[in-house]
């Protein structure tokens, strides 16, 4: 069932807000969107300093989705990304790391996740790849679905923001969504909410073409309320108009 109840003619989009646990701020603005219902689900860094405070206040929210952020802590990401594609670190070691990861979520929020996704996309990366989907496997493949970043070149085009970083990032994750489905593990038709924060500060703008180019069912809309004038948006009421304009309601992966 939708998180909204809503006309059966609009379509259903998971809106989820990243790297809660990174700070108590951010912890606390995912909240007041929770409890304000601006977004559907919340992916989770437990390796973030505002984790075990923060884990308290998610408690209350059952009817989201509630997924693990992994991440690989000890390198930079210049380091995880030589050591990917040099294939010179080991599934195992990966594997240990994410299941620590999933155990310290687990304790925590007394539930499994129900998906996974990287910071900085790092389960999409060669040998990352690989060990979440034994990590999700682990949990339950029935259980769970993993975020991918592929999304269609003329869709990328057709959002006309950040055209070279939404490249780059889909490009690896059109290739991890075909693993994903030879894997058998579900996963999202499409993402949105990426671009060039430095160069974009104007997210209600931005965020109003995302919404209009939503075509199919299970599509995740990445959201970082870190940013305090995505957050200012989010709370603001032209947010739930131009969902409202673009024939979306808030939902969950189905």
């Amino acid at each position: 069932m939708p998180v909204f109840q809503c006309d059966v003619k609009r379509r259903g989009i998971i809106v989820c807000a990243d790297d809660f646990g990174m700070s108590s701020e951010i912890n606390r603005v995912i909240v007041k969107l929770l409890e304000n219902k601006r977004i559907s689900a919340v992916s989770c860094l437990v390796t973030g300093s505002a984790w075990e405070e923060g884990s308290i206040l998610l408690k209350k929210f059952d009817n989201i989705d509630m997924g693990l952020h992994l991440s690989f802590p000890h390198l930079s990401f210049a380091q995880i990304l030589r050591l990917a594609y040099s294939r010179m670190i080991s599934k195992g070691e990966i594997f240990r790391e994410f299941k620590c990861q999933l155990e310290c979520f687990q304790e925590k929020t007394g539930r499994h996740p129900d998906f996974l996704d990287g910071h900085q996309h790092i389960h999409q990366l060669p040998v990352f790849r690989s060990a979440a989907v034994d990590l999700a496997n682990f949990i339950g493949g029935d259980k769970i679905y993993i975020r991918n970043s592929g999304v269609s070149f003329s869709d990328i085009i057709l959002r006309k923001a950040s055209i070279l970083k939404n490249i780059l990032v889909s490009i690896p994750g059109r290739s991890f969504k075909k693993f994903l489905l030879k894997s058998g593990i579900r996963t999202n038709n499409d993402l949105l909410g990426i671009y060039d924060f430095n160069r974009y500060n104007d997210p209600e703008r931005i965020f109003k073409v995302f919404l209009k180019t939503v075509k199919a069912p299970n599509a995740i809309f990445i959201v970082h309320p870190g940013r305090e004038c995505e957050a200012e948006y989010l709370n603001n009421i032209s947010y739930k108009e131009a969902l409202e304009r673009s024939g979306l309601y808030l939902d969950r992966f189905v």
